[in-house]
């Protein structure tokens, strides 16, 4: 659709002038530009430099305008001749003078653009004026750091070790973000700036082998490339900042200025700051460079710009002398969800126009399509819809077309797209990984602390083995078989676990406790699913029309857990049964929606909805979302709080009783006996844990009679989660909003200058900020130190001492924007939603546990700004070790949902607190969270078959005799391990090994060879052992075998006599030891009450082939082998 508009525009008399211009290399004007078209021009425009070989530039005043024309044309490239690749070169958002890392992103993204320029790439270059005013290293010595590999070339190892360092690469055990390397015998990975995927280099000898892309997630090689080039990072210090943008642009380069007076306005004010910054720093840090060292002046910038010939958009820049062209176009209105509206506007317009939609995708168009399907747009009205990402329409009488969006039609905001996104390593890794001093529980011994890894001999076999310490000194080691017995211990933030003895007896009284407390609870639960599934209760219609149009007003994309959520609590409504589900996700992951919709479903079959919340504050916020998102439709809104008179209160409550008003938002003051509905058809619960028992009381009796939804923001693990779906209806929301960006996180000790930057950034930005200090009798001199360093915010202090009422009514002015920033106690760790707040500064970080941490940094980035959360700390050479680990995880694992892996550990443990109850986190703490959730699952599933449970309309089968597969152990006469020498950080090795012994499948065996081969080279002797030994272990099983043990002259399969007898395992291994008398020769067999041995002789091999090969050797162990043919004969019997 996109590109037939820009085909009529392209043909339009004014367009055809400008394109005239550019083609002559002149400087020419454009006015009468409105909404999206300064991006429709500016590709136009390039696509006709782009034919004569000139690169282009599109110079914006700021970063919302960066964003906005970066959207529309990458929206826009698909649809034109020529795929011009669009370069990105944004400004850090760091302020002058603050040297600290910019967003990676960022960074990736500019580096990505200064090589491109270096090898002459003919794109759309996007910039903005404070991007351009930094000195940069030139292009000469940018390229005289380039690294260039050639798959066959010879190149020293460790000469390319020596310049990745140089060009400011940085080592680790494992690449996880662009500027790292990582070192593993004859491999070399290396995550270059510019590339989405970082790059594995194998080396033979000094000759490079391959080259191969591969995925920073799992790691795994993706595709091979023959050549590769290195570049040093633009910010680094390598090389000198003697340079800035312009010297990489040819001299034929377009250079599209949006106002040029703007862009000069915003350098003066970029000037201004940047030599206050200087003032301010050089009185401490004599050392700082002036800032024409570091940066240009607005003078200089424009001087450079208006050396390339131009198009310059100036519709508010009048004292040019250049030829000017007027498009003449016109804005639009937008219809705010009045449909009937948008088609008396088509009607109008009819025959006079081509008519464009453009939505952002498929499924908003067939929405539309739905709302605009009538009889009197069937006849003469010429409109196409279509998907296509535009920020602002318009329309041109030159060009006879109007584009409509379908954001301006529903009156939603526009978000614009992060356009640089990195895969990084998942946290789990990380996590999951153990480190020596760690508590972990064995499920068979209890808790212990792991000691590392630790090589075992017994005889002439040699394994590695998990060294667990227990209480006394009690050493235990764990074979790779049992791995899978052991989890990182994990309990509430601040708990110490206490050591077992070893044959105590003391762990299996401790589980069979909480076992028996799991049952007792399983069973209520699923008692009350039962129960509630046979009352009935009202089935709501299906969607309406008017229901179709208030979700697609929803400014915002929804993710696809929030669709599957919405999906469930309609499907919910719409049976005879009364719902009762919780809704479970993130701050700010869209939970408010999904209540907004249900509620308003309720409302159009003339059903009253309550919306239940713990705090006024939050009762006044859902007034404001739900009336705004609601303000077209014909709902009747209002809310009950502290903010209202008893008056107010008392006509608000007559409405409600007489079906005045359709959604009534409140706290508990909901559940007073005052409180009548005339025809309550829905309950949305808020945090139903934050109210005390007596409301949990009367909300279970409302439940039983209304459909009910609980939302909360503490998290539900996942394995509660499964463990649950037969005991209560849960839905979780995992997935973030599209494009938001996760809060950059920070660690420094207290210091004003980053405090007054860190401020002025964000109030310069139009935002807010939270300042968190936790003592109550020190907050004054905080706030007095702000007033100094920051004197022209506005200040308000709240804490736990003060009044609810005054807390509330402060909140509301911050809200309100009447103060820059909030000082606060951890009193703002819960409940407050503000989307203008987007830094927050923890004053005394080390002080708070990680979940706190988590929470409060959860307060800031809930819009598609990027947030910054600073933690300041006492001086790191005297912090505890436990503080620094805390902060060092809320820092490294910035991500969103990261929580859900580490930080968010105590808040799933109160989140299991919160379906079970309280009293759980004392079985928690005593046994560690993984198992716990493990023996609930089996409580659960206990249960189930105890009460054959009918579950989704299936009567669950119970099996009468489970068939017996007993615990199989393979003992090898060989070395089998994972030498250090091959990898080298022992929680790597862990994590394989954990892998390995989770394996049930050969193909995942294969896949595990793999990615060893891929990713350390050449597996040694030892590790081939290993993987034969499980793959022998894995073809063994079916034998229901208890134990085989593999020398180099036998093999000796071992079965328990007592499970032999057992009916469903007597005929078949009579049936199969027959067939094996009669195929095997030399076979022994030894049998008393508890067990049978068949041996298996080697003696038809050559005595000197089947010795053990030493482990010095390249050859597979042929004993192995001969085994996994025995084996394999045995299970084709």
């Amino acid at each position: 659709m996109l590109d037939i508009v820009l085909q009529r525009i392209a043909s339009s008399e004014s367009a055809q002038n400008l394109l005239r211009h550019i083609a002559e290399k002149k400087t020419i004007m454009v006015d009468g530009y409105v909404g999206s078209m300064d991006a429709v021009l500016g590709i136009l425009a390039a696509q006709s430099a782009y034919v004569n070989n000139r690169l282009s530039v599109i110079v914006v005043p700021d970063s919302l305008t960066y964003g906005r024309v970066l959207d529309d044309l990458t929206t826009l490239q698909d649809y034109t001749t020529h795929k011009i690749p669009i370069l990105q070169f944004p400004e850090d958002e760091l302020l002058p003078y603050d040297d600290r890392e910019a967003n990676p992103a960022f960074v990736a993204a500019r580096q990505e653009s200064i090589e491109q320029l270096l090898n002459n790439e003919k794109a759309i270059l996007v910039t903005t004026v404070r991007a351009l005013s930094k000195r940069i290293p030139g292009p000469r010595s940018v390229a005289s750091y380039k690294i260039e590999l050639q798959s066959g070339a010879t190149f020293q190892f460790q000469y390319l070790v020596e310049l990745l360092h140089e060009i400011g690469f940085e080592k680790q055990e494992i690449v996880d973000q662009p500027g790292t390397f990582a070192i593993r015998g004859g491999i070399v990975d290396v995550f270059p700036f510019a590339q989405q995927n970082p790059i594995r280099i194998e080396f033979f000898g000094d000759t490079i082998d391959s080259l191969r892309f591969f995925d920073v997630v799992n790691q795994r090689s993706l595709q091979k490339t023959d050549y590769l080039a290195l570049y040093p990072k633009s910010e680094s210090q390598t090389a000198q900042h003697d340079a800035d943008l312009t010297d990489y642009w040819p001299q034929d380069t377009l250079v599209m200025l949006l106002e040029p007076e703007i862009l000069q306005g915003a350098l003066v004010k970029y000037w201004d700051e940047i030599n206050d910054s200087y003032q301010r720093k050089s009185e401490a840090h004599s050392e700082l460079l002036a800032p024409e060292s570091r940066f240009l002046d607005a003078v200089s910038v424009m001087k450079k710009l208006n050396a390339f010939a131009g198009l310059y958009f100036a519709r508010y820049s009048r004292n040019m002398d250049f030829d000017k062209i007027n498009f003449a176009a016109h804005a639009l209105e937008s219809f705010n969800s009045h449909i009937n509206l948008l088609k008396e506007r088509l009607i109008a317009i009819r025959g006079q126009y081509k008519v464009f939609i453009a939505c952002n995708n498929t499924g908003q168009a067939e929405r539309l399509s739905e709302l605009l399907d009538s009889d009197e747009l069937a006849s003469g009205v010429d409109f196409v819809i279509g998907v296509g990402e535009l920020h602002e329409g318009f329309y041109t009488e030159d060009a006879q077309c109007v584009v409509f969006t379908d954001h301006q039609i529903f009156g939603r905001i526009k978000r614009t797209r992060s356009h640089r996104k990195f895969k990084t390593a998942q946290a789990l890794r990380h996590i999951a990984s153990l480190k020596p001093g760690d508590y972990v529980v064995h499920v068979d011994y209890g808790i212990a602390r792991y000691a590392g890894l630790e090589k075992v001999t017994s005889g002439e076999h040699t394994e590695e083995c998990l060294k667990l310490l227990y209480k006394n000194g009690d050493k235990l080691f764990v074979p790779l078989e049992h791995f899978s017995r052991v989890q990182k211990f994990s309990a509430e933030d601040g708990v110490t676990p206490t050591l077992h003895k070893l044959g105590s007896g003391d762990w299996d009284k401790v589980k069979a406790r909480t076992k028996k407390t799991l049952k007792d609870i399983a069973q209520d639960l699923i008692k009350l699913y039962a129960e509630r599934k046979s009352r009935k209760g009202f089935a709501f219609t299906p969607d309406t029309h008017m229901q179709y149009a208030l979700e697609a007003s929803f400014e915002f994309e929804d993710t696809p857990d929030q669709t599957k959520v919405t999906l469930d609590v309609k499907k919910d409504m719409e049976s005879d049964n009364p719902m009762d589900r919780l809704v479970c996700g993130d701050v700010g992951y869209g939970k408010t929606e999904i209540a907004i919709r249900a509620a308003f479903k309720a409302v159009q079959d003339s059903k009253q909805a309550a919306i239940l919340v713990p705090t006024t504050i939050l009762a006044e916020q859902h007034f404001e979302t739900f009336s705004s998102r609601m303000r077209e439709f014909p709902v009747r809104i209002d809310v009950i709080s502290r903010f209202r008179t008893t008056k107010e209160q008392k006509i608000i409550l007559e409405k409600v009783q007489r079906g005045e008003i359709d959604i009534l938002i409140g706290t508990h003051r909901l559940l007073s006996k005052d409180v009548q509905f005339k025809d309550l058809g829905l309950l949305i619960i808020d945090e139903e844990q934050r109210f005390g028992v007596a409301h949990k009381e009367k909300l279970r009796q409302l439940k039983a009679t209304v459909d009910t939804i609980t939302l909360t923001a503490t998290p539900i693990p996942r394995t509660l989660h499964f463990s649950l779906m037969g005991g209560r209806d849960l839905s979780v929301i995992n997935t973030p909003p599209q494009d938001r960006l996760p809060v950059k996180t920070e660690i420094t000790q207290f210091d004003e200058d980053l405090i007054h930057d860190a401020v002025m950034k964000e109030l310069d930005r139009g935002g807010q900020v939270y300042y968190v200090h936790n003592r109550i009798q020190s907050i004054d001199r905080i706030t007095d130190m702000l007033n100094t360093v920051v004197p022209k915010a506005r200040l308000a202090v709240i804490h736990g001492q003060m009044a609810p009422q005054q807390v509330e009514d402060i909140v509301h002015a911050f809200m309100k924007r009447e103060y820059d920033i909030l000082v606060a106690t951890t009193i703002i760790e819960n409940g407050i939603d503000i989307p203008n707040v987007n830094t927050i500064i923890i004053d005394q970080a080390h002080q708070f546990g990680l979940s706190q941490l988590y929470q409060l940094r959860g307060r800031v980035g809930r819009s598609n700004r990027q947030a910054y959360c600073y933690l300041l700390t006492m001086p790191m050479s005297v912090m505890p070790s436990d503080a620094l680990r805390r902060l060092q995880a809320i820092e490294e694992f910035s991500d969103l949902g990261s929580g859900f892996l580490i930080a968010m550990r105590d808040l799933e443990i109160r989140g299991a607190g919160n379906m079970l109850g309280a009293e759980q986190s004392g079985f928690v703490n005593a046994v560690g969270f993984e198992l716990y959730c493990q023996i609930l699952d089996e409580a659960v599933q206990e249960t189930r078959q105890e009460m054959n449970v009918v579950e989704s309309g299936k009567k669950e089968e119970i099996t009468q005799q489970a068939e017996y597969m007993p615990a199989l152990q393979v003992h090898v006469f060989c070395d089998t391990y994972i030498p250090d020498t091959y990898v080298n950080v022992p929680s790597e090795r862990v994590r394989i090994y954990k892998s390995l012994s989770d394996i049930i499948s050969i193909d995942a065996l294969n896949a595990i060879e793999q990615e060893l081969v891929d990713r350390f080279g050449k597996l040694p002797v030892e590790a081939k052992n290993l993987l034969q030994m499980i793959e022998i272990k894995l073809m063994t099983l079916p034998l229901c075998a208890e134990r085989l043990d593999i020398d180099e002259n036998k093999l000796v399969l071992r079965f328990d006599v007592k499970s032999m007898s057992q009916p469903n395992m007597a005929d078949r291994m009579k049936i199969r030891m027959n067939a094996i008398v009669k195929t095997f020769e030399n076979l022994r067999f030894f049998q008393n009450k508890d067990f049978l041995d068949i041996t298996f002789g080697f003696e038809w091999y050559d005595a000197t082939k089947s010795r053990i090969i030493s482990t010095e050797s390249k050859e597979d162990s042929l004993v192995l082998i001969s085994a996994k043919k025995i084996i394999s004969q045995i299970i084709e019997l």
